[in-house]
């Protein structure tokens, strides 16, 4: 058992009380500490009792005791160049004075690490006076600096880099890095001394491959899927795959799509680059925005309102100006604002932080129709009557348009297109199925779970859920699956039950109802699941 490597950082000799012991082979160096460290010709150091022939650690224990001492005399440099010898391409070396500025220097500069981290090496070091972060290329060790002030690195041929917060730059051995003229060190690709055996000592090593390597297989995945199965890759959707909102379509194709497909016919024109979708949850508001920007070709940001906000002074107006930036930096653009009611509601009802990150949010969409930018807003709320009236006014959100809850044609027309892509036995009439839903007061948000829940039912019927759990299952026995009229009438109770019944509910009002406190309006009837009679209407 060797122990070179902190040889040289030590400043006194260990010391032996004298024993007349002539049959040892080791020589005791004596000093003042109360501790010998003793030389053994055949198996280098060890501490040995000198009244015995027999080999002993009971010394090990006071030896520890010196090991944070040891370690404080250790220069940063050797310890830094000793983890170098070891950290790989995915591993960073995170060096600071306490793992609480190293986490919070962390999350700020998070950007600046493009690859998975495997494996961190903590290394504390009292005099650095922010954080640094050290990784492995092909090319050179990169330094990144994480702290808000500038450092500068000297590499070889003196040429000088200065390094600004979430930045990096290549450093070449004995680099030379000064940290604010506080502390300075030199980059080592190995240490000057074996500290292999202390490395557990003056880092803390944390091995994270475990966690991220299944998130690495599933992106790796995905990519090679979308690559290599082009072919069966679902397509993007458009407006023609939105049923039963014809006159809405029309609306925004005539506010939105037009002007971005032809701008120069609307180069004199003020163009409303805001609009409003109310309407019940569920009816397509969303997914009709996310349609228009693919047929747009537009970029596509969607945000839910109250996402944005920040818990610093400030942060949250800034982060309103950094989407709307964005989106203007890859116009034509739309942003979608989920639940605006979050933030658009009526002034007096705000908080004063609230009424701020309002006006913001209109002096941006104002700005908008001034500069002519190929930017649109898309709001959504299923409470129109929170919004207030600054919102609503004209170069803003002007245009309001209302999504209703589809009536029975709608409702065939859209569930026609959910199951167009699907095979479908022909013996099922989904016009007649389609009144079902009508009557069941569903959405089309609804009836995509009442398909999902059909193919749950044909995998049942099929014994698929049975077949997966065999290693030699084989997904091409059943990609042809084809779904009959029972998969989707129990498809369609299933989701009447888990919905209404098994929530806990006892009362449905139609859907797009909303009353205030107190007693609905007379003409509204409430339905009352007894024994399941809606269940049984809706299935016939």
């Amino acid at each position: 058992m060797q122990i070179s490597a902190i040889k040289p950082y030590f400043t006194t000799q260990p010391k032996l009380n004298p024993q007349k012991n002539t049959q040892n082979h080791t020589t005791p160096s004596m000093t003042n500490n109360g501790l010998s460290l003793l030389k053994d010709t055949t198996y280098g150091q060890l501490l040995v009792k000198p009244v015995s022939k027999k080999v002993s650690f009971t010394g090990v224990e006071k030896l520890g005791e010196m090991v944070p001492e040891i370690i404080k005399k250790i220069p940063f440099e050797e310890r830094l160049g000793s983890l170098m010898e070891i950290i790989d391409s995915n591993d960073v070396i995170i060096a600071a004075k306490t793992k609480r500025i190293a986490n919070k220097l962390l999350n700020e500069s998070i950007e600046a690490f493009d690859k998975v981290i495997k494996r961190v090496f903590f290394l504390p070091e009292e005099k650095i006076p922010e954080a640094i972060a050290i990784t492995r290329t092909d090319v050179a060790p990169t330094l990144i600096n994480l702290g808000d002030t500038p450092l500068l690195v000297s590499n070889l041929e003196s040429k000088n880099f200065l390094v600004g917060k979430k930045a990096g730059v290549w450093i070449t051995p004995e680099a030379v890095v000064n940290l604010n003229n506080k502390f300075k060190f030199s980059v080592k690709e190995q240490s000057t001394e074996n500290l292999s055996m202390m490395r557990s000592k003056f880092s803390e090593p944390y091995n994270l491959t475990t966690d991220v390597q299944p998130s690495i297989m599933n992106v790796n995945k995905k990519s090679f899927k979308d690559i290599f199965l082009e072919a069966t890759a679902a397509p993007k959707t458009g407006l023609a795959d939105v049923g039963g909102m014809d006159d809405v379509i029309k609306e925004l194709k005539k506010n939105i799509l037009y002007p971005i497909k032809n701008p120069q016919l609307y180069a004199n024109r003020k163009i409303n680059h805001g609009i409003i979708l109310y309407g019940p949850p569920g009816t397509g508001k969303t997914f009709l925005a996310k349609c228009l920007a693919n047929d747009a070709n537009a970029s596509y940001f969607e945000v839910n309102a109250g996402s944005l906000r920040g818990g610093l002074v400030g942060q949250t107006e800034a982060n309103w100006r950094k989407l709307f930036q964005e989106a203007i930096d890859n116009q034509p653009s739309i942003i979608l604002v989920d639940e605006c009611d979050a933030v658009f509601k009526t002034r007096s009802s705000l908080q004063p932080y609230a009424a701020d990150e309002l006006n913001q949010i209109l002096g941006l969409i104002s700005n908008l129709e001034k500069s002519n930018d190929q930017v649109f807003v898309i709001s959504t709320t299923n409470k129109p009557e929170l919004l207030d009236d600054a919102v609503l006014r004209a170069g803003r959100l002007g245009k309001q348009i209302k999504i209703a809850a589809p009536d029975v044609e709608g409702l065939k027309d859209i569930f026609g297109k959910q199951i167009k892509n699907i095979k479908v036995d022909e013996k099922f009439n989904k016009d007649k199925f389609a009144e079902k839903l009508y009557q069941a007061n569903l959405t089309g948000a609804d009836t995509n779970q009442v398909i999902d829940n059909a193919y749950d039912m044909a995998f049942e019927r099929l014994g698929i859920f049975e077949k997966m759990e065999s290693p030699d299952f084989n997904p091409d026995e059943v990609k042809d699956i084809v779904l009959n009229a029972e998969d989707f009438e129990k498809g369609l109770k299933k989701h009447l039950e888990q919905n209404i019944k098994a929530s806990g509910k006892n009362k449905r009002k139609p859907i797009g109802f909303t009353s205030p406190k107190g007693n609905p309006p007379q003409e509204i009837k409430e339905q009352i699941l007894t024994n399941d009679p809606q269940i049984a209407a809706a299935m016939g």
